[in-house]
């Protein structure tokens, strides 16, 4: 496969983008919703518990700080949180890893990095080693430059930390067995990426080797099982890490426009894709979230799924974000619902926001429920962190925690 193709994910995903989206805006009716059920969450104060910590005050004279940012939630019985907390070291912009209950409570702190931001934390399997990455300053991590990224690995027991790679190290994530971590690299003096694994983490002297024959044009997303990868090279690409067969994702005709992935995510069987993309326009932009399933082909196109389970008066539609995939072997995304109000129905169209709602959609089953408890300050109008705990009972959207038994 050519890198000549690179237009060719424009060519097919920006159509379904169009029409798709196009299709939900004729809408001239007001149309009720479907009878829904509800779940209801409850918030959990972590963050004034994390900062009133003893431990934490020791670590800042005495001072209460802010919490920081809530970057993981550990695997159970525990659902630990890691935290990192930016603070100054003679105006030098600095992170300090820390650990907790799910509460807030019984803080530690594993890492301090002088000069650098924390990011993407990644909890070993067994809760004993956190993966994360480190930045330079306040860099924003720009996928087309160098990044100043390192990949380190701490030692929840004993704070022992060793350094993986460095120089655009991106995006690890454990292997089953948590003994081995896959990750994307820049290749130097290009804007392409390859994925690579590193193996004999437990003896502190990691070996690390390429996983895939291809390179990507930016970080994809690993199957949980660590043995297939999802990205961009040309076209949307699932390539198998065992024998290196790759196939590309038939999603559609062509219209014109620049797309940049936003999120990827693999269903917890393997199955299903999650991706969530925006078209860039000369005159604008706009966001589709599409789920796709490997065996088929078949697409479904979330925003028009969830059309029948929301409340759309004339001229309105609905939009998909911030997709994660709930544990489990069935098919189930908790998203976040858009409505918007088409505003001009000529090129290029203008749309304004109206209603927002987090809901639970079943694949499967074809049916949702609406997820109550959640606050309204959360924007859905960009891309939003959502993170679910392995057993499903603790749901973080940005830097807020909630609790709720696993969804049915």
């Amino acid at each position: 496969m050519k890198l000549q193709k690179n237009g060719i994910l424009m060519l097919y995903l920006t159509l379904i983008a169009i029409l798709l989206l196009q299709g939900v805006r004729a809408i001239a009716q007001e149309q009720k919703p479907k009878d829904v059920a509800k779940v209801t969450l409850t918030k959990i104060e972590w963050e004034k518990n994390f900062a009133k910590s003893n431990a934490v005050r020791r670590a800042n004279n005495g001072v209460a700080v802010h919490p920081g940012e809530l970057f993981a939630i550990g695997p159970p019985p525990g659902g630990s949180l890691a935290i990192a907390r930016t603070f100054d070291v003679d105006h030098n912009p600095s992170n300090q890893l820390w650990i907790a209950q799910s509460n807030g409570k019984n803080a530690k702190l594993l890492a301090t990095q002088v000069g650098r931001r924390i990011m993407e934390v990644q909890w070993s399997p067994d809760g004993k080693k956190l993966a994360y990455v480190t930045v330079e300053g306040h860099r924003d991590v720009d996928l087309h430059r160098d990044n100043y990224t390192r990949l380190s690995l701490v030692d929840v027991k004993t704070g022992h930390a060793i350094q993986i790679a460095d120089n655009g190290a991106l995006s690890p994530q454990w292997t089953p067995d948590g003994n081995s971590l896959l990750f994307w690299k820049r290749k130097a003096g290009d804007n392409s990426w390859q994925p690579f694994k590193a193996d004999h983490l437990v003896e502190g002297k990691p070996i690390i080797q390429a996983v895939s024959k291809l390179t990507w044009s930016q970080p994809g997303a690993f199957s949980h099982d660590g043995l297939q990868v999802i990205g961009l090279h040309g076209d949307v690409i699932v390539e198998s890490l065992v024998t290196h067969e790759h196939h590309t994702l038939s999603l559609g005709p062509n219209a014109g426009g620049r797309l940049t992935l936003q999120k990827i995510g693999w269903s917890w069987d393997n199955q299903w894709i999650y991706i969530q993309l925006e078209v860039q326009y000369f005159e604008g932009s706009e966001n589709v979230s599409l789920a796709l399933r490997l065996s088929d082909n078949e697409m479904l196109n979330l925003g028009q799924k969830m059309e029948p389970f929301v409340e759309l008066k004339k001229d309105e539609f609905t939009n998909v974000t911030g997709g994660t995939w709930i544990p489990g072997r069935d098919h189930r995304l908790f998203i976040g619902v858009i409505t918007q109000q088409f505003v001009n129905s000529t090129f290029p169209t203008t749309f304004k926001f109206v209603r927002r709602k987090w809901m639970i959609y079943d694949i499967d089953k074809n049916t949702a429920k609406e997820v109550d408890g959640i606050e309204p300050l959360h924007p859905l109008d960009r891309v939003i962190t959502t993170r679910l705990s392995l057993n499903g009972r603790l749901l973080s959207i940005g830097n807020t925690l909630y609790s709720f038994d696993a969804p049915q």
